[in-house]
């Protein structure tokens, strides 16, 4: 029997008994005379019986309809209690409640699940408090009893996030947040404390996992010569890696929240910006080099390895890179030994200009522009007329100094688009784009005029002139070999005929050209400067 059904037995019980108690004092000595025969029926009795007959019969019928009523609000109450009971046992939280005196009174299964009591009633505050150990999981420090949740909310204070970690005599352990409050009375006087207990063993679990991890991460990255960091889609640098300090003399904190196109190059902030919008719109790794700021050392060059990191956007089913890592690491000494070895691969080592191998590939480039806009473009085979006679008489290292200053005279008397490479020895070939024949002329007698000046070697002062020869393409040839042959041809018509001078090819050129294009004929020559 349930304690509602007692105390609806109870009250009852209690207006029967009240009930009875009226009929006994309103006619109990009246019915005692009837029933001795000390008292006779008279007409003058029936007020009393009618008073009898008031009570049963209209009395007894209230009490008992409102006997029923209290018997139905019991039942509504056992069923609203029966609700919350099973409410209170299935909650995903444990939920403890003390009375004044820190003993147990009522606890969910929970609670059992987390501190593995078993008691389902009443458990006194020594108990309870003794079976269970109680850690700070910081400081893994016992907590006294005292300064549970509970204990504290039983003082008036309001616990919140109260973390625990709990071990049982059987071997349960488990972390916990804790939050308690006080229960009052009508009055608020304090008659007991609850709390609500929630199972983080998982979360810790993670989270020590996670700052293992970060641990690790930290120690490589606090280690390593590579630069990590992370750039949110506007371009603001979210963190960058400690080694910042070590490569480019940074502080972490002077990168965070600064745009990362700051620390780049002018020239290179476009190849950056590419980089990222190429990472936004694909979702792809991207490579990139470009230079950055050093603090204390100018600009350096770094080889960068872009990655999205992605998150999933659930409303469009799609994955939305939201910010970039960016893996970097300084490559100044490479490029600097790629650049020496694009000077020495493509650049003549004497006089820094162009050789053959770079001739070939800008001539290539060159073509194909002239025929997209439909402009000519002219060849030019140049030969130093007078330049043996100078190795002889002053050795080859006045001879070397002599095409140096040759070099720098065709430099300056030539455009900034035009093309100028050392041949071999003592040839040079011009490239100029988008001219017609009379430009050509004027920029062969700018070359003659310049070229012909005395050069101060050692001392004295010699003099070389020019032969040049000139084509033109597409109209000479549409082949590179042709069309510098044909320049060549062109040049020793205009040595054979008196140097110093220029010579534009055509199909009529005297018979020279096909004796002085002869090999043999070209060492004789060299031998003849």
């Amino acid at each position: 029997m349930s304690q509602r059904q007692i105390t609806q037995y109870k009250i009852s019980a209690k207006f029967l008994i009240i009930l009875a108690l009226l009929l006994i004092g309103q006619f109990a000595d009246r019915l005692v005379g009837l029933a001795v025969g000390e008292v006779r029926w008279s007409g003058s009795e029936w007020p009393v019986l009618f008073d009898l007959m008031y009570v049963l019969f209209i009395v007894a019928p209230v009490v008992f309809v409102f006997l029923k009523q209290i018997q139905r609000h019991l039942k509504e109450l056992e069923k609203k209690e029966a609700f919350m009971d099973n409410i209170f046992e299935n909650m995903y939280e444990g939920v403890s409640v003390v009375d004044g005196q820190g003993n147990l009174t009522k606890k969910n299964n929970i609670i059992n699940d987390y501190i593995d009591l078993d008691y389902n009633h009443y458990i006194p505050f020594e108990e309870w408090t003794s079976y269970v150990t109680y850690l700070d999981p910081q400081s893994e420090v016992s907590i006294e009893p005292k300064q549970l949740p509970l204990m504290r909310a039983l003082r008036g204070e309001k616990v919140q996030d109260q973390q625990l970690y709990v071990m049982s005599k059987n071997g349960v352990t488990k972390y916990l947040s804790v939050n308690a409050k006080c229960l009052r009375d009508d009055k608020e006087n304090i008659i007991g404390a609850v709390s609500v207990a929630r199972d983080i063993t998982k979360q810790k679990q993670i989270e020590q996992v996670l700052s293992e991890t970060n641990r690790k991460y930290e120690m490589i990255a606090n280690n390593m010569n590579d630069l990590i960091a992370m750039v949110d889609k506007t371009g603001v640098i979210t963190y960058a890696s400690p080694s910042h300090k070590t490569v480019l003399g940074y502080e972490q904190s002077e990168y965070e929240e600064e745009e990362a196109l700051s620390f780049v190059h002018p020239d290179d902030r476009e190849v950056m910006q590419q980089l990222y919008d190429e990472l936004l719109s694909t979702g792809k790794t991207k490579e990139a080099e470009y230079r950055v700021k050093h603090k204390d050392q100018g600009w350096v060059w770094i080889e960068v390895l872009g990655s999205p990191i992605a998150q999933s956007d659930h409303q469009q089913s799609t994955i939305v890179p939201d910010e970039i890592l960016l893996i970097s690491r300084e490559i100044t000494e490479r490029k600097k030994l790629e650049e020496q070895l694009k000077q020495m691969a493509y650049y003549d080592e004497l006089t820094d200009l162009p050789n053959r191998k770079m001739l070939d590939m800008h001539l290539k480039k060159a073509m194909a522009r002239t025929n997209r806009t439909g402009e000519s473009l002219a060849s030019m085979f140049i030969d130093l007329d007078g330049f043996k006679e100078v190795n002889d008489k002053l050795g080859h290292d006045s001879g070397d100094e002599l095409l140096k200053v040759v070099a720098a005279r065709f430099v300056s008397c030539l455009r900034e688009e035009d093309f100028v490479s050392r041949y071999g020895g003592d040839e040079f070939v011009v490239i100029l784009e988008n001219i017609a024949g009379e430009g050509a002329k004027e920029v062969a007698e700018r070359i003659i005029e310049q070229l012909s000046k005395p050069i101060s070697i050692k001392d004295e002062e010699v003099v070389v002139s020019p032969s040049i020869g000139i084509s033109h393409y597409p109209d000479d040839s549409e082949e590179i070999e042709e069309l510098l042959s044909k320049a060549d041809q062109a040049m020793y018509y205009a040595k054979s005929i008196g140097k110093n001078t220029y010579q534009f090819y055509h199909d009529d050129l005297p018979e020279v050209q096909s004796i002085t294009n002869n090999p043999i004929v070209k060492v004789i020559n060299q031998f003849r400067k």
